[in-house]
């Protein structure tokens, strides 16, 4: 039994080898779907940092779709990341360098991430996946808007559309 389980944990860790140069292959080639967009964004044709990563968005998924990458999730957090940090930035909250150096940040967490799933495949285990906005938590120009709070009602009232009472 032992001897299956090492062939097991051996046979995991070669595939992991092989997924090596695609995905390798894969970050290139969503980096270059952006930069390409960011062209067109540089020469007139897009003009928003959002519209720059909708417009490598379906293409950087089918990218990492066609390597096989095994945890899709993580590409879609760093898909979303990426376009709340663009959001960012056209709305002035932040600078390029923030969200890029935010990025940078991210990417090395998503490697951890990826790490810490293969480790534990490579055990027979199956991992369970690190919630989203625990990946971007201190990122503030990668994590989501956060939602308005409900305005307090004054002193003891109620209101109830153009109904109001008040104690």
């Amino acid at each position: 039994m032992r001897r299956v389980a090492a062939i097991l944990a051996v046979a995991l860790a070669l595939a992991s080898c092989a997924q090596m140069p695609r995905k390798i292959e894969a970050q290139e080639k969503s980096r270059d779907l952006l930069a390409r967009c960011e062209a067109l964004r540089e020469a007139g044709r897009l003009k928003t940092h959002v519209e720059v990563v909708d417009c490598a968005l379906q293409r950087v998924i089918d990218t990492w779709t066609a390597a096989g990458y095994p945890f899709m999730d993580l590409v879609y957090v760093w898909i979303q990341a990426r376009r709340n940090g663009a959001d960012r930035i056209d709305r002035g909250q932040a600078t390029e360098a923030e969200v890029e150096r935010q990025l940078a940040q991210l990417d090395a967490r998503i490697d951890d991430e990826e790490k810490r799933r293969q480790d534990l495949i490579s055990r027979g285990a199956n991992p369970a996946p690190v919630a989203p906005e625990t990946l971007v938590v201190g990122l503030d120009t990668l994590s989501p808007r956060p939602i308005a709070k409900p305005r307090q009602p004054e002193g003891n009232c109620v209101s109830i559309g153009p109904f109001r009472q008040c104690n």
